[in-house]
């Protein structure tokens, strides 16, 4: 309700009343795994359509978000139980009693959700809908190991077909595709067991740039585990930054310092520096 949502939004970047109650309406009851119900009901509107069979070929994309262990949740009544260290905002400790349930357990709400989801590859068709998804206290590659046969089977059985799987490149996604995926012309391949076709395996280029910028912002910090070096000298963005503002030459729009490659060069700016505009 309003009294206890809205103080919420104005501590938490929550969406609002109205657009929350519409997206639920949209979701599906189905506990945590494939989503049944989405297969039956797209692979229904696929046939029914009377679309050629280059429809039902898709790509899956999978990537996960974290809700932050600060944050004290009630996996049973789906409540909020509280807010660590803040004890200093009135408006968040109201609501947070508000939501209290004495009779449930507290449980630390440190969890992955990951979800899976299949589009149609072909231009014409805009079918896309969430395949699978999981509440996970942590990521692996043995859980993948596990799942993903589930997901595939599911697929085959519903004659939905995999042509290109999408992820994005993280150390447990890396550690799974290692273990199920042979390289052929430098392009990771997986065979898919249930029909013998090929899936090819692409990295979602935006994430890849996003982690190499958060591996230069991180870089040489001494907490860090993400160093990147050049031939053996460490080098993080604030050298670049520092390299760049000294080198400039007084013009606040272009730098002398270049960015680029085989395809061309643009100079630096500020914008380059900035983690939003990458």
């Amino acid at each position: 309700n309003a009294s206890t949502y809205d103080p919420l939004r104005n501590v938490f970047p929550l969406p609002s009343r109205r657009t929350l109650t519409e997206s639920r309406s949209k979701m599906s009851a189905e506990p945590d795994g494939v989503q049944f119900g989405a297969l039956r009901t797209f692979s229904r509107q696929l046939h029914q359509s009377g679309c050629p069979s280059e429809w039902r070929e898709g790509v899956v994309a999978f990537d996960s978000c974290t809700i932050k262990g600060r944050i004290i949740y009630d996996p049973v009544s789906l409540k909020i139980k509280g807010v660590s260290n803040l004890e200093d905002v009135s408006v968040m400790r109201l609501a947070m009693q508000r939501l209290c349930d004495d009779d449930a357990d507290d449980v630390d709400m440190n969890k992955h959700h990951l979800v899976f989801k299949w589009s149609s590859i072909h231009p014409d068709c805009n079918v896309s809908f969430i395949l699978a998804r999981f509440s996970l206290h942590t990521i692996t590659a043995d859980f993948y190991l596990m799942e993903f046969p589930k997901i595939l089977r599911e697929l085959a059985t519903y004659e939905l077909g995999l042509k290109v799987l999408v992820n994005d490149a993280a150390t447990e996604n890396v550690a799974f595709l290692k273990l199920v995926s042979r390289r052929e012309d430098d392009v990771l391949v997986i065979r898919n067991r249930y029909t013998g076709d090929d899936i090819y395996v692409i990295a979602d280029y935006p994430h890849v740039i996003k982690r190499i910028r958060n591996a230069l912002e991180s870089s040489s910090k001494p907490t860090s585990k993400r160093s990147l070096r050049i031939e053996g000298e460490e080098i993080g963005l604030s050298v670049i930054e520092k390299l760049w503002w000294r080198v400039r030459g007084g013009t606040r729009a272009v730098g002398r310092l270049t960015l680029g490659g085989e395809h061309g060069r643009c100079p630096l700016t500020a914008t380059h520096f900035k983690l939003d505009a990458w």
